[in-house]
């Protein structure tokens, strides 16, 4: 075979930071398997992209496919509320660019010490290593331990983020030690050293995630926090747990898709899948054609409806998240698409804009065909912006994804956890390992991963899928497309949509068990 396909040999990591790579395919090649890789390569990117994820990272969500077993788990290490948290615990002003239209009078739910909550990341990595790994906790810590001492660039997109933050992230002491010394932001092309991470990241190699929720590092960081304004305790840090929920699936054709449960994004673009699936059988439209996009704007439209009147976290929303992926409820909102399709289109919503987020997604594959799909984030670019003094790491604003308004299903609430926009998800074809994706990118991850779900349901391959015209829309407000021809941009011009290029980054793993092949592709923003 051709056009980028080649053995699968050992494996494959794929991801946006080459060091991150470089450390899960070393794994691999050592023998690990397809967790071991992810898992290291996570850990890597823990220190190398302190503004997308990091050691005190919100969390994220893996999704794992053992070959030999047939099954496919998921590990949901989303980041949790301070038990001091209640849902009147910010002080509200409208604002149309947040991202439910209202933000604390002082931002506090976005940025300082008021929106730190518990960091899960180190807790699931290290579930995920233990459950499913291959090789040592320790041994997978080596690399990003190594890359703490080699330090992080300063690229272009943290660069203008310390900038313009600037009077905000001055105001911590650790991070204006980190980030401002001199007491101006910290240029592009600046290589960051990290020695006190190191320091974190041998803890937690030689003890564990213990090491880290229930011993001096966690009584330090709650200490800190909670001088400054937090509600961040020492009994959260130790109370947390990454939780185990079982996949939530749907077919269409030969193809089963599997994915985590809420409080994940994922459910949001499997649900538009299926919704625009049942409506190419009742609307003949070209694929890809402007009116076919136009018609999947739609349906994202009625998604994100639903996913803000009904989804938060389940442990405490009894909403029966299940039914916006049944094929009859599919099938009623295709039917209301398509008369809708008639009409001219509404520009109405109470949600903000889609934001970029700072977040990171790793697949990978070993040559057993297990295949791993693993998403992290911090939430906003720098999280909180908040550093831990002593620590090097940049601490979870969790608390932003929380509706901040009072009696919503994704308002805050103690030990809750927020409804976030991850999509990790893995693809079977006739019951076989067949595809691993996700992707980065805020919200717009929502629209992406719908846009890549459809091709690869019609037929193509993932490189094929993450290089056709992709679309990510809410309610109102600006239509984000990508790889689409400039027709498509005249046409939903015309109809008075507000175009904008732009993307999330998407990576992903396609095999062909027959040939013992694989292709793998990413998609960058240029």
């Amino acid at each position: 075979m051709d056009n980028g396909w080649v053995d699968i040999n050992a494996g494959e990591v794929i991801g946006p930071h080459p060091k991150a790579v470089e450390a899960g395919n070393r794994v691999l090649a050592e023998g690990g398997n397809a967790v071991d890789a992810a898992v290291a390569a996570a850990w890597v990117s823990a220190v190398v992209r302190p503004d997308q994820n990091g050691i005190c990272g919100y969390g994220g969500a893996a999704i794992i496919h053992i070959a030999n077993q047939g099954k496919t788990y998921c590990i949901d290490f989303d980041t949790e509320a301070p038990a001091a948290a209640h849902e009147r615990m910010y002080s509200l002003i409208e604002d149309p660019n947040a991202l439910y239209h209202y933000v604390d009078a002082e931002k506090a739910n976005q940025r300082g010490y008021l929106c730190i909550s518990v960091p899960g990341t180190v807790a699931g990595l290290s579930l995920a290593a233990e459950k499913f790994g291959t090789m040592s906790l320790s041994a997978l810590i080596q690399p990003a331990i190594q890359a703490c001492y080699e330090g992080f660039d300063i690229d272009a997109y943290l660069a203008g983020l310390l900038k313009n933050q600037a009077e905000r992230f001055m105001q911590y002491p650790g991070t204006r030690e980190m980030f401002y010394p001199n007491g101006k932001p910290l240029p592009e092309g600046t290589i960051v050293p990290n020695p006190e991470s190191a320091e974190v990241l041998k803890a937690i190699a030689a003890g564990g995630a213990d090491a880290f929720y229930k011993g001096d590092i966690a009584r330090h960081i709650a200490d800190h926090v909670q001088q400054n304004g937090g509600i961040l305790t020492y009994e959260d840090m130790a109370a947390y747990r990454p939780r185990t929920p079982q996949v939530i699936e749907a077919t269409i054709g030969q193809l089963t898709i599997r994915t985590a449960p809420p409080p994940t994004g994922s459910i949001s673009p499997l649900q538009a899948t299926l919704v625009s699936d049942q409506l190419g059988k009742m609307v003949d439209l070209e694929p890809n054609s402007p009116e076919e996009i136009r018609a999947r704007l739609e349906v994202l439209r009625l998604v994100w409806w639903d996913r803000f009147d009904h989804l938060g976290d389940p442990a405490f929303v009894k909403f029966p998240y299940l039914s916006l992926i049944e094929k009859n409820y599919a099938e009623e909102l295709a039917f209301r698409v398509k008369h809708v399709l008639k009409q001219v289109p509404q520009n109405i919503s109470p949600f903000g804009r889609a934001g970029e987020g700072g977040t990171v997604h790793i697949s990978a594959v070993d040559k057993d065909c297990n295949l791993v799909s693993l998403t992290l984030t911090h939430g906003l670019g720098l999280g909180s912006g908040v550093v831990i003094p002593r620590t090097g790491m940049v601490m979870s604003g969790g608390m932003f994804l929380f509706d901040p308004a009072p009696g919503k299903a994704n308002s805050p609430g103690p030990r809750k956890r927020p409804l976030n926009n991850m999509s990790p998800m893995i693809v079977l074809k006739d019951g076989k390992p067949f595809i691993t994706i996700g992707a980065t990118g805020g919200r717009k991850i929502i629209g992406n991963m719908h846009s890549a779900l459809v091709h690869i349901a019609r037929g193509l391959n993932v490189k094929e899928a993450l290089n056709s015209p992709r679309i990510h829309f809410e309610t109102r407000g600006k239509v984000f497309v990508e790889c689409a021809p400039e027709e498509t941009f005249e046409y939903l011009k015309a109809l008075g949509f507000d175009i904008s290029r732009g993307s999330a980054e998407l990576f992903g793993i396609q095999l062909d068990n027959s040939r013992k092949q694989k292709l793998s592709a990413g998609w960058k923003p240029s």
